[in-house]
């Protein structure tokens, strides 16, 4: 670098504002210019610089000023040079705006914030990032979001006070338009909330709403304390929202207080339909599905919650998570098809109110807009569409159903309409405390392709008629699959070659092999024969309700024998005595009385030794028509320690008839099953 010498001429040294030089020799002549020594410029540190740097007094308007002028840079490879004022705003906070998080109301600062949310131009439908930090945010005036956003919450509380939803995600006047240039739905395509814990809205309706036709809509890893009064939900999203994922969250149905266990409140809400003035409620078209990720959900206090899950849409999955204390675990509107339940956990620790029955799945529910005819959104308008009524391809695993019914009468699967359960599949899943069918199914036809797979079950068999069916048969054969299989050898009074027609004691094996007759006493008149169940074609009536068994066993006493003290009729089963030892056993039929109702005992014996078990219950059959009935037996068979067992040991199974007095039943389509799940199905031929 060259730096001026002048000796011992006279020379002069100039600086002037922004600090460039110039050097003059004694005649006045310029002999070097420098410009910007510094650098830069000292003056903008004047008087003023603080206001800049603050963005205050003059300059706070001014967005050249303030953050801006501050560099960042990330320390990494390719990251580049940005100011401080570009970096905030990748998220935006409330407290830019006023709002307190000591709880304080907020309401004004809030609105405020949102309205600038909204006002960021969404021209391509990507959310921005918003982030609420720690503390606790009181207002009283819905959180409307109007464009996508991805809300980020660190532990923040939102304690709402107003009559609306604590947040209104999407704006409500999307529809079926997806036309890129007219159309506002494919702007709006995802609107997510993380991490957020709801209190108050004693007075509100939803805690999460998001508007119809948002096709994307997330809810991760919030909770809900006792959020919103009487009839509101957690989450909605009911109309057109195509993917609902909901992971991870907490739900609490009440407080501990008494007086707070007038209000019912649910989870989600993912009904399917929208209410219209017009046409009354327009559905869907099974559009919106939900995936319920491992939520945790709680009754608590003093009274069952309501709903945790009402599904609409096709594809729905409820994987993981629990549900404890609700009135209805599920509830799937009519039409749904693909549901999958896996891995869930439920107990129903809370009875009903007078006249309700807790049930985990419900199939349909009053007011169902899919089960009748009626209208539903299309690319084209509204239009008309026919009923649904029928359930498709409904799957549980893995589940652990407590139903508590030593306390109250829930139920696992109970249908409120007249629906068909078409290819259900259960499989590796628990029954604790279950003393009902498993599925209540209604008589009408179309019930179809069962499998029942693994499950345990610790019902108590005492008590408990029937674990599959209802009470009565299908009117068209469901088409049961399942591991187990029936064990009587005879199943069908057809093979009887010849009845029993004379007084006790009777010894008769009808002229076939597999069953036979036996009693003491003397005397009075007896018909043990089969017959006809009527409806001769392969489609009849009685003989489908039968498992097309075309004829019954006839069992009448019009004048009761002397001195007796049994009568037996006894079916042989296909296994062995040993195979049976141990194990729960349940003997099903269908029957009906005439003139008066019959009580029927039973016995599951090992001839020769004798050895016998008497059944856990009695079945009384009634007059009228053909009823489900099942003796059961816990266990089945008890050896003695040390009995002979020979190879000619025969397992039977015996139904007591009343002894000494008149009696007349008919008898159909035995069944004998075995194992962890005593189960009555049709006979399995």
């Amino acid at each position: 670098m060259c730096h001026p010498c002048f000796l011992s001429r006279d020379a002069k040294f100039v600086t002037v504002q922004g600090h460039s030089m110039a050097v003059y020799d004694a005649y006045g002549a310029q002999q070097f210019y420098f410009p910007n020594v510094l650098k830069y410029d000292p003056d903008q540190f004047g008087p003023d610089f603080k206001d800049q740097l603050a963005q205050d007094g003059s300059y706070i308007n001014d967005e050249t000023k303030g953050d801006a002028l501050i560099g960042v840079h990330l320390p990494a490879i390719g990251a580049i040079h940005r100011t401080q004022h570009d970096k905030n705003q990748d998220f935006i906070t409330p407290q830019d705006f006023g709002v307190k998080m000591d709880g304080t109301d907020s309401t004004g600062a809030i609105n405020a914030f949102v309205e600038y949310v909204n006002a960021i131009p969404n021209t391509d439908g990507i959310p921005v990032g918003v982030l609420f930090p720690p503390g606790t945010i009181s207002y009283s005036k819905d959180m409307h979001f109007t464009r996508p956003v991805n809300i980020y919450c660190n532990g923040t509380v939102f304690h709402y006070n107003g009559s609306g939803d604590a947040f209104h995600l999407g704006p409500d006047d999307l529809g079926p338009d997806y036309n890129a240039a007219t159309g506002k739905t494919p702007f709006h395509k995802c609107y997510s909330i993380e991490g957020a814990v709801f209190e108050g809205g004693t007075t509100s309706g939803n805690a999460i709403s998001f508007a119809h036709w948002v096709p994307d809509c997330r809810v991760f890893r919030c909770e809900f304390r006792a959020f919103g009064g009487d009839g509101s939900w957690a989450i909605r999203a009911e109309f057109n929202n195509w993917l609902v994922t909901v992971s991870q969250c907490v739900f609490w149905g009440h407080t501990d207080y008494r007086q707070d266990a007038v209000n019912t409140r649910n989870f989600l809400n993912a009904r399917g339909y929208r209410d219209d003035p017009t046409y009354y409620k327009v559905n869907d078209q099974w559009s919106t599905r939900v995936q319920a990720l491992d939520n945790r959900l709680f009754g608590t206090g003093w009274r069952r919650a309501g709903t945790a899950y009402l599904l609409s849409g096709w594809k729905c999955r409820v994987i993981g998570g629990s549900c404890e204390g609700f009135l209805d675990d599920i509830i799937l509107s009519g039409g749904c098809n693909e549901i999958e339940i896996n891995g869930f956990y439920t107990e129903k620790n809370f009875s009903g109110d007078s006249g309700e029955v807790p049930v985990t799945i419900r199939i349909s529910y009053p007011g169902d807009p899919f089960i009748t005819a009626g209208y539903a959104d299309a690319l084209s308008g509204v239009v008309p569409t026919s009923a649904s009524t029928w359930i498709k391809r409904l799957t549980v695993k893995n589940c652990y159903f407590n139903l508590h019914n030593t306390e109250h009468d829930a139920r696992f699967i109970l249908f409120s309409s007249n629906l068909t359960l078409e290819q259900f599949h259960i499989d590796s899943t628990s029954f604790v405390h279950s003393t009902h069918e498993l599925v209540g199914a209604p008589e009408i036809p179309g019930h179809r392709d069962w499998y029942i797979g693994d499950i345990c079950f610790d019902g108590d068999n005492a008590i408990t008629n029937r674990l599959i069916e209802s009470s009565f048969a299908s009117m068209y054969k469901p088409s049961y699959k399942s591991r187990a299989i029936n064990l009587i050898k005879n199943v069908s009074a057809e093979n009887i070659t010849s009845g029993y027609t004379g007084p006790a004691p009777i010894n008769t094996n009808f002229g076939t092999s597999g069953i036979s007759a036996t009693s003491d006493g003397s005397g009075g008149s007896y018909v043990l024969t089969k017959i006809a169940t009527g409806n001769t074609s392969d489609r009849g009536y009685e003989r489908n309700r039968l498992d097309m068994n075309s004829a019954a066993y006839q069992l009448i006493c019009t004048t009761a024998a002397s001195g007796q003290t049994f009568l037996q009729i006894q079916w042989d089963a296909s296994i062995s005595s040993m195979g049976i030892q141990g194990v729960t056993a349940c003997f099903s039929f269908y029957a009906k009385a005439y003139n008066s109702p019959v009580t029927l005992n039973g016995f599951l014996l090992s001839s020769i030794s004798a050895v016998n078990t008497q059944s856990a219950n009695t079945a009384v059959v009634a007059v009228g028509d053909w009823f489900k009935y099942s003796l059961n037996f816990t266990p089945a068979v008890s050896m003695p320690l040390g009995a002979a067992v020979t190879s000619s040991e025969i397992v039977r199974v015996s139904v007591a008839l009343p002894a000494g007095t008149v009696f007349a039943v008919d008898i159909a389509s035995p069944v004998l099953t075995i194992g962890e799940v005593a189960y009555p199905l049709y006979a399995c031929m």
